[in-house]
């Protein structure tokens, strides 16, 4: 039925009264954002006085239709500078954009109203999503004068064809690019799908690009019939290229007879590369992923600094053909010595042997099982990073060794001599060892990947910083290190004991949800506190001076003097005394903490809760008096 002129009236004046509301309130507190989330006009006013997004300073996002009344143009302060068009949102004009955005972003672009010749001339950098092969003719009917990147997420079909501003310096597009579209001759950064086009018709002065190539059956035969690619008629400006495939074990082919003169980084993803010529003098990075390479001439580099070798690559790697490089990763197939890699290497990832590797090595990430012990390492290595089957214990690693990284692996071996000097140790999903000889120098441990380890910890080093612990562990502490920054169990964690003596040096407690405990202290320096969905203690003050008795919790109760962010569980349901420090305040979507606005610090910056659950927290305007610079979020969101 179609509204009479009272409805007619009654809708305007609505959205004159919900402008001038939101007018005021960007006048008085600028950097929040004020969400429509409701097409019902009663619901829309409360939820936008009340409301607002959880997001940055300066940038605004929009999830529902902005009232078409002039006076809406007033909603948005003078210093915004991004917005972003969520894809729930209704058909929005683009002209009641305020002439200071230099961003956007627009998900879902059909359903606005209007051309992109209509954004504000101030706009640089422009994202937006097409879910289909929508008719945007229309649209893209004129751009801002001063636009200069594009982002394009393209959903459909056919290939992008809307002519492009002549002042763009950056196009990154998902999609293939029409044989018909004219590239700007202003682009520096290109990345899109197929070109269909001669890369000599590339705009001149390109220094970054990344294009697909056609697929290419599963067959070396039909690679090497297939059309190949010449990197040779490139732009000469260019110093990056990336060029992919489709998902072909071998890859359409690339032939580099001769490469831009000013290429410093070459990236190949499912390509073959049919290498006829020297690399190029101002090459450092060549990366070739999931493809092949077929090197026709000598293979070597004098600058080159990082390479990146797929699993067909079995070709003999000398110090003297690459004197510079720092970065080596060889593939599955290689099985040549490692006897003569270059000096300055410092990274090596690799699926065969370890026997004489280079004494510079930093750092090494085997990727095959390891059939042998691990005794002659470099003396040198610092990192040490074992993702594969490791069959051998670990007793015989170089003392300069700072990490081992077991999470990647099988490894459940006793590890009773490791390095003195280790600071960091993160160990696989299948230890289940006792760890009672860990340096005395260990400052980060990380149990988090084990599924099952569940063994006592009472011989932590003092030195460690960092404790990170599985579901399953559920030992009690006899004693925590003095100098413990971090102790961490994951949401579901099933430890439940008590935590009576927590160092004073501690700044972040996060426990899990098996978690319910009394507190007798919490440490004065806390900044961080989350607990779990089963806790339901009082939180006991800071201060030294409480008596050990059964009456020292008291009804007003404080927390750490330095705490800044506190998350509470379900079950919580004790009254709070929040300290002035705090800025971020978390309840969960059962919580019944009893809070009112005047129980808020004054800095606090970000409230998310239950929004049904606490109604006396919705007053906007009482807010805005007591939290200047609140955000607020709903959790059940």
């Amino acid at each position: 039925m179609k509204a009479g002129p009272k409805t007619e009236q009654a809708k305007q004046s609505s959205h004159q009264s919900l402008a001038s509301s939101l007018a005021l309130a960007f006048d008085q507190c600028p950097s929040v954002l004020f969400a429509f989330l409701s097409d019902n006009e009663a619901a829309r006013v409360a939820r936008a006085l009340c409301v607002p997004q959880f997001l940055s300073t300066k940038r605004y996002d929009i999830k529902r239709e902005l009232p078409a009344h002039a006076a809406v143009a007033g909603l948005f302060p003078g210093v915004v500078r991004r917005v972003t068009f969520d894809r729930n949102h209704e058909a929005s004009s683009l002209s009641l954009l305020p002439s200071t955005v230099t961003s956007m972003k627009m998900e879902h672009v059909s359903k606005l109203r209007g051309r992109f010749g209509d954004l504000p001339r101030s706009l640089t950098h422009l994202a937006y999503w097409v879910d289909g092969d929508d008719d945007l003719a229309a649209k893209h009917e004129g751009w801002p004068p001063s636009l200069t990147s594009l982002e394009l997420q393209y959903g459909g079909s056919k290939p992008f064809s809307a002519p492009l501003p002549s002042t763009l310096r950056v196009l990154l597009c998902n999609a293939d690019l029409s044989p018909s579209l004219v590239l700007p001759d202003s682009l520096t950064t290109l990345s899109a799908g197929r070109l269909d086009r001669p890369v000599s018709q590339l705009p001149p002065h390109l220094t970054e690009l990344s294009i697909r190539l056609p697929e290419v059956k599963k067959s070396k035969k039909l690679v090497e019939q297939a059309q190949p690619m010449d990197l040779s008629n490139l732009p000469a400006s260019l110093t990056h290229l990336k060029i992919s495939g489709r998902l072909s074990p071998y890859g359409p082919p690339v032939v580099a007879a001769k490469f831009p003169p000013l290429l410093r980084c070459l990236r190949l993803v499912f390509v073959t590369l049919r290498l006829t010529d020297t690399l190029p003098e101002s090459l450092e990075e060549l990366t070739i992923t999931r493809g092949m390479a077929i090197i026709d001439h000598p293979f070597r580099h004098a600058r080159l600094r990082k390479l990146v070798l797929p699993d067909e690559f079995n070709q003999l790697i000398r110090a003297s053909d690459f004197p510079s490089l720092q970065v080596l990763s060889l593939g599955s197939k290689f099985n040549h010595p490692l006897d003569d890699l270059p000096r300055s290497l410092s990274e090596l990832t690799v699926r065969g042997d370890l026997d004489r590797l280079p004494a510079s090595l930093t750092m090494l990430t085997p990727k095959r099982a390891i059939k042998r012990p691990l005794d002659k390492l470099p003396s040198s290595l610092r990192i040490l990073d074992l993702r594969s089957e490791i069959r051998h214990n670990l007793n015989h690693l170089p003392d300069s060794l700072a990490e081992l990284r077991l999470a990647g692996s099988n490894f459940n071996k006793p590890l009773d001599h490791l390095p003195r000097q280790l600071k960091m140790l993160a160990l696989s999903d299948d230890f289940q060892q006792s760890l009672d000889a860990l340096p005395d120098g260990l400052t980060h441990l990380d149990l988090s990947r084990s599924r099952t380890f569940n063994h006592p910890l009472d011989h932590l080093p003092d030195s460690l910083q960092a404790l990170f612990l599985p579901e399953a562990f559920n030992h009690p502490f006899p004693r925590l290190p003095s100098g413990l920054r971090v102790l961490d169990f994951p949401p579901f964690a099933h430890f439940n004991r008590p935590l009576d003596h927590l160092p004073e040096s501690l700044k972040s407690l996060r426990l899990g949800g098996a978690f319910n405990q009394p507190f007798h202290r919490l440490p004065r320096g806390l900044a961080y506190l989350s607990l779990g969905r089963a806790f339901n203690h009082p939180l006991p003050l800071s201060s030294e001076s409480i008596p050990e008795s059964k009456t020292y919790f008291h009804r007003d109760i404080t927390y750490p003097t330095a705490l800044r962010s506190l998350t509470l569980g379900d079950r919580f349901n004790h009254p709070l005394s929040l300290p002035p420090s705090l800025t971020r305040l978390t309840l969960t979507s059962n919580s019944s903490v009893p809070l009112s606005v005047s129980s808020l610090p004054e800095q606090l910056m970000a409230l998310i809760f239950p929004f049904e659950k606490y109604p006396q927290l919705t007053d906007r305007e009482a807010l805005r008096k007591r939290c200047p610079l609140l955000r607020l979020q709903n959790e059940c969101w």
